[in-house]
């Protein structure tokens, strides 16, 4: 892979019709800024990260926009997602019925990033930091998810593993040639 993970993804989605995009940042932030540098993202520094994924996503709503109507939960190593995936969510956030999760699935199976509607964030600023993230929210309004079917598994693939990653480094490659 000619980029690092981090790098394709937040490229990607800088390329998306999102208004803007936040890095958080909590663990080796010196070398990420580094990864980071020259591209149009916000960095913010979440100095909780010890506490989960939830702190992280509460770091990163507190600098959105409150302008708008959704934000986005992207993990940062999803770098099969293309701009097309993304613009494909923020389409159906403009044209659903105003539901308070926008979820991207693949054969029934949701994957990610999630849109979550501006409206829930008293709620999420609220909730104990955990690992889950927003999980917590697909189980209170289970009949206000919006999801959304993808054309290819790329919304279900996140690089956790040196497995995955060489199999996602060998998919990138092959996409660069053809």
């Amino acid at each position: 892979m000619d980029k690092s993970v981090l790098k394709r993804t937040v490229e990607e989605l800088l390329s998306s019709n999102f208004h803007e995009v936040i890095a958080v940042i909590g663990h080796d932030i010196d070398p990420i800024e580094q990864e980071l540098k020259g591209l149009r993202v916000k960095m913010v520094n979440n100095k909780l990260f010890e506490r989960g994924m939830q702190s992280s996503i509460k770091a990163g709503i507190m600098n959105i926009d409150l302008d708008s109507d959704y934000f986005a939960v992207c993990l940062a190593d999803q770098p099969m997602l293309k701009k097309k995936n993304y613009n494909r969510l923020i389409s159906a956030a403009r044209s659903a019925s105003e539901p308070l999760i926008i979820c991207p699935t693949f054969q029934e199976k949701r994957g990610n990033p999630v849109l979550i509607s501006s409206l829930l964030i008293p709620e999420i600023l609220d909730h104990a930091d955990s690992d889950r993230g927003c999980a917590y929210l697909f189980e209170r309004y289970p009949n206000e998810i919006h999801s959304v079917e993808m054309d290819n598994d790329a919304c279900l693939l996140d690089i956790d593993t040196p497995e995955l990653y060489e199999q996602a480094k060998n998919i990138i490659e092959i996409e660069s040639s053809i």
